[in-house]
């Protein structure tokens, strides 16, 4: 055992010496600078530089001087490079990137003589991706060329431009929007160095022509303000919107990256009657003249699509379906229906049907169906299913899959309850947890036609007191029977369980008085038929 621990001993002695021998070789090799680079606070050169913005605030006039402060030799050709670099926050605000433009790069001398000089005076375009001059500088950097080595860099702050107009976002263009006219309100911040009181705003819909409104007031700076723009009366369906500054107190701006504003989509919601049907069989978004709207808020792969498969009915068709496999976790979907009216509805009622495949029992994918009354100002959840209770296929561990004619589910959701708000809007919430996939078809809105066919019958009527009533073409639910006087008391009320579809029952009412008695027959959900006028004559 002793051997083989002296020999490990000796590899590892000698691979630390070929490790310390190139590493001697390849400090050898750098720059005469690295000696000096052991005392912390000396450099080889002093930098100095200044920029200027031209008048058309549209390029720099750059100066740079350079200055040995001592004899200096470089190894190989020595570069002095210019760039500006801007620090910029992506995808969220602690998340910074270094963004570096290069505008000049120049040759310098390979040897320096203590205190000799150098300069380097350019003019070169502001790059028009800059986005914020507070996080704007320009970085001079001295570079040996081969091998490729820092020799010195130094930082400069810009000089700030003292005019920096923002555009910051646009109020009263939701996504969704009545019919009436849309009143824009525009939020701008001065973020430079001097107070505005002048700036010209230009704004247009859907890449038409631009119209022009002056603003003036007293915008100090760091301060923000709105400007509410005219009412303009849009089409119905899917709108743009960009607004842009410009001309602040009448002067030319050298930051303008930031001043424009852009809307990609909004809708001037449509209108339809009850009853109203929407399938998928063509690929329009106005089936039979309905519109809806798709709203695909997944940054990914997983959108609406209207795919071809087996629809509900079980035949060859399409429905509107989502990839969940492609589903970031967390991101919602959404499905909207026109407003509808369903003033003239006996008992309104919602369809739809729709399967889904869970990739695992552990998929919580959820479907939500919400409701609006005020067009979308705000809304109520009216029913929701997920994970397992929602699934209505074994779970698919494979790729995304159309469901067979087996795995469709219809429901039916009442909305009785609404017919004093005519006016509602109805949207389809599917928010994902990376299940497999999702249809969606046949969507409905008009009567429950579930018991058109009950019949509610009251004989003889006439009657002494003992009337008979009978119950035919019923579902398998709870009933109850009222009778009323003539002021709408209850003087009759009987609970009836159904296990058939007709029920008949003969009722002792001899304690009544002669008279007319409104009787009336309701499910769990509705009235059945219209009331009866039971006559009591004895």
């Amino acid at each position: 055992m002793q051997p083989i621990c002296l020999s490990a001993f000796f590899l590892i002695f000698v691979s630390t010496t070929n490790t310390y021998q190139e590493l001697h070789a390849a400090n050898a090799n750098l720059p005469k600078f690295n000696n000096i680079q052991k005392d912390a606070h000396a450099t080889p050169f002093t930098v100095s530089l200044t920029q200027q913005l031209n008048q058309g605030l549209d390029s720099l006039n750059v100066s740079c001087t350079i200055t040995a402060n001592g004899a200096f030799v470089a190894n190989n050709t020595l570069k002095l490079q210019i760039a500006l670099e801007e620090e910029r926050s992506i995808e969220a605000p602690w998340l910074l990137a270094l963004v570096r433009t290069r505008l000049a790069v120049k040759d310098l001398p390979t040897k320096w003589a203590s205190q000799e000089m150098h300069a380097l005076d350019f003019s070169a375009p502001i790059p028009r991706n800059i986005q914020d001059i507070h996080h704007l500088s320009m970085r001079a950097s001295l570079l040996d060329s081969n091998p490729f080595t820092l020799i010195q860099s130094v930082l400069f702050p810009m000089n700030q431009d003292p005019i920096d107009l923002i555009a910051e976002g646009v109020q009263g263009l939701d996504f969704l929007h009545c019919d009436g006219p849309v009143e824009p309100i525009l939020i701008f911040k001065n973020a430079g160095k001097e107070v505005l009181n002048t700036c010209k705003i230009t704004y247009q819909y859907d890449h038409g022509p631009f119209q022009t409104l002056p603003w003036s007031g007293t915008l100090k700076p760091g301060h923000t303000t709105v400007v509410t723009l005219p009412p303009s009366k849009l089409n119905k369906g899917k709108h743009e919107f960009e607004f842009t500054l410009s001309d602040p107190n009448g002067q030319k701006e050298l930051l303008r990256a930031n001043n424009t504003w852009k809307i990609s989509e909004f809708h001037v919601l449509e209108s339809a009657s009850a009853p109203l049907n929407i399938n998928f069989q063509t690929a329009s978004k106005s089936v039979n003249n309905t519109p809806y709207i798709l709203r695909n808020l997944d940054p990914a792969e997983s959108k609406w699509k209207i795919k071809n498969g087996i629809n509900s009915d079980g035949k060859l068709g399409k429905a509107l379906s989502i990839n969940l496999t492609q589903a970031e976790p967390g991101t919602q979907n959404e499905f909207v229906l026109p407003i509808t009216n369903i003033d003239k509805i006996d008992r309104p009622q919602l369809r739809f049907n729709y399967a889904y495949i869970q990739q695992n029992h552990g998929n919580d994918d959820q479907l939500e169906i919400m409701i609006s009354t005020d067009c979308g100002m705000s809304w109520n959840s009216i029913w929701s299913k997920q994970g397992s209770r929602l699934a209505t296929a074994f779970p698919n561990y494979g790729a995304f899959r159309t469901p067979n004619k087996k795995e469709w589910k219809q429901v039916s959701f009442d909305l009785y309850n609404l017919v004093n708000q005519p006016d509602i809007l109805l949207k389809f919430v599917l928010t994902s947890d990376a299940g497999n996939a999702f249809f969606l078809d046949d969507i409905t809105i008009g009567s429950d036609t579930s018991s058109e066919k009950t019949e509610f019958l009251v004989s003889p009527n006439p009657c002494n007191g003992n009337p008979t009533f009978t119950i035919n073409h019923a579902t398998n639910e709870e009933y109850t029977l009222k009778v009323l006087n003539n002021t709408g008391q209850i003087v009759f009320i009987e609970l009836i369980e159904l296990n058939g579809s007709s029920f008949t029952e003969t009722l002792n009412l001899t304690h009544l008085p002669n008279g007319v008695y409104p009787v009336i027959l309701t499910s769990k959900k509705y009235p059945i038929g219209i009331p009866h006028q039971l006559v009591v004559q004895k």
